[in-house]
């Protein structure tokens, strides 16, 4: 019977194995046409192709690529954007992304004829990209800044179809790829800097294109558990353009616009219900939630199931990575920033490999029913109980003090404290307040002698009660909490999660 349990487990982990070599969602890229605006007069050139390659965790980068198009494009002239994400019969073992080599294969998702502009997702469009498509190549076969940069390109899709063919670009590296460029004399040109600013090479009013290059630089955050995440000195130019997407209510598909995958999808899946919000595209995840929140007359509550690795889509036709409940809480969170007048909860069902079941409620947005029951909790430092205290009264809400005190070894030993995660090891709980149901809405601590029976509460509660962490030590990493509030001086990385003072708060 072990062998057999065994035998079931690991069946479980070797699709995520298969994903990487070849099987994959799609086979053509997914192509966005953005359309002659409404009152414009319409052009006489030709549809501007740019082909984007991306990943499902770079669904922010994402959205604010193409509002940044959207910005700068001439209004009489369409646009064609394809989305290289996902796709199918690629190895991307050995890939620094999960989209390295699919710029390889332009030339044939593109027919073999015409121009196309490559860009990776992780840029955004100051200048008319119809520009540098409508650039002069020529002799060349592509223009980029150097024949070992290829992140931003303007390719002859006729003349690099047989040097960069799909089959080479489904197998092999991407040095061997660029190699093969190389070893024709002449047949990469330059690209014009101001179309490709790296970073700190960023000039206000002289960049056409910005590029975020280092990935733990990158102001979205697409991958929290692998990096951790810097300070940005261009940050501000992204943010700025995701504010006014936000402001705007843009979103790259609509309800009147679905992707051509939830169109795809059989019927009864397509209805906006939430019981099947994990069979929907991640694409139109997006518009679904603001559907369900714009409907709502003042409550949407949604059940997700997830689990590790991928699956089978319904119809049988790829796989589709499983999101995890990070995933679904930052999509929730960004449709509630948008309808803040409406209560939302979500309840997630998580399932592992290895078969263990989780589940978490997560709350947000306008109460429905009085203020928030509040909790404090206090040790024996006056400077922690002084903040602690301080915004709970600037609050104005009710509040339970929990005076709390801890054994001698753990009253001094902070790298224990930190190692204990939530739980109450180290706490006195015969001289400790009684911390039980009902458990709070909100918990207030400052410091890390209170961190980790800040996070056991909020374990027990099923996720329910939201954590804010003050403090340097208590609030260093801002993904156990819901806030950490720490002062500038502190030079904590940065995080969406955590809000900067200029002092600590007092009473």
């Amino acid at each position: 019977m072990a062998f057999f349990e065994t035998a079931r487990r690991i069946g479980r982990v070797l699709p995520w194995r298969a994903a990487h070599r070849g099987a994959g969602l799609l086979a053509q890229p997914m192509r966005v046409v953005l359309g002659v605006r409404d009152g414009a007069t319409p052009g006489t050139k030709p549809p501007v192709r740019i082909f984007v390659g991306s990943e499902p965790a770079q669904y922010r980068a994402e959205r604010v690529f193409f509002w940044s198009v959207e910005q700068v494009r001439d209004p009489g002239r369409v646009y064609e954007i394809y989305v290289m994400k996902e796709l199918s019969g690629f190895d991307r073992r050995g890939w620094l992304t999960g989209f390295t080599n699919y710029r390889f294969a332009i030339p044939h998702f593109a027919g073999g004829a015409g121009k196309a502009i490559y860009n990776d997702v992780d840029q955004i469009y100051l200048a008319d990209p119809g520009v540098l498509f409508d650039a002069d190549l020529g002799d060349h076969g592509f223009l980029a800044l150097s024949d070992r940069d290829t992140a931003v390109m303007l390719i002859d899709c006729a003349r690099m179809a047989s040097i960069w063919a799909l089959a080479a670009a489904q197998r092999e590296r991407r040095k061997a790829m660029e190699e093969k460029a190389r070893a024709i004399p002449g047949l990469r040109g330059p690209l014009d800097s101001s179309w490709h600013a790296r970073d700190a090479e960023y000039k206000p009013g002289c960049s056409k294109l910005l590029h975020y290059t280092a990935i733990h630089m990158q102001p979205w955050r697409p991958f929290p558990r692998r990096y951790a995440y810097q300070r940005n000195p261009v940050a501000h130019v992204w943010f700025e353009l995701e504010r006014a997407a936000d402001a705007a209510g843009y979103q790259i598909f609509t309800s009147a616009r679905p992707s051509a995958h939830y169109q795809a999808l059989p019927a009864p899946l397509r209805k906006v219900c939430t019981e099947v919000l994990e069979y929907l595209p991640d694409e139109d995840i997006p518009w679904v939630l603001d559907e369900l929140f714009r409907h709502a007359a003042r409550f949407v509550s949604a059940t997700i199931t997830t689990t590790s690795g991928v699956r089978l889509l319904p119809d049988g036709t790829g796989v589709r990575r499983l999101r995890d409940r990070s995933w679904w809480l930052a999509h929730f969170e960004a449709a509630s920033a948008r309808h803040p007048q409406t209560r939302w909860q979500l309840v997630v069902h998580a399932r592992t490999a290895w078969g263990r079941k989780t589940t978490r409620t997560y709350e947000g947005g306008r109460r429905l029913h009085g203020p928030p029951a509040v909790w404090i909790l206090t040790d024996d430092h006056p400077g922690n109980t002084t903040q602690s205290l301080g915004l709970a009264k600037a609050l104005g809400w009710p509040y339970e003090t929990k005076a709390l005190h801890f054994t001698p070894l753990l009253q001094t030993h902070e790298v224990l404290c930190g190692a204990f995660g939530a739980t109450r090891l180290g706490l006195d709980k015969t001289r400790s307040a009684t911390l039980a149901p009902p458990w709070p809405d909100l918990v207030i601590a400052t410091g890390w002698r209170t961190e980790h029976i800040a996070r056991w509460i909020h374990k027990q509660s099923s996720g329910r009660t939201r954590l804010v962490q003050l403090g340097r030590k208590g609030g260093r990493v801002a993904d156990h909490f819901d806030l950490a509030v720490s002062c500038t001086y502190f030079r904590l990385p940065p995080h969406p999660r955590r809000v900067e003072i200029t002092t600590p708060i007092t009473q």
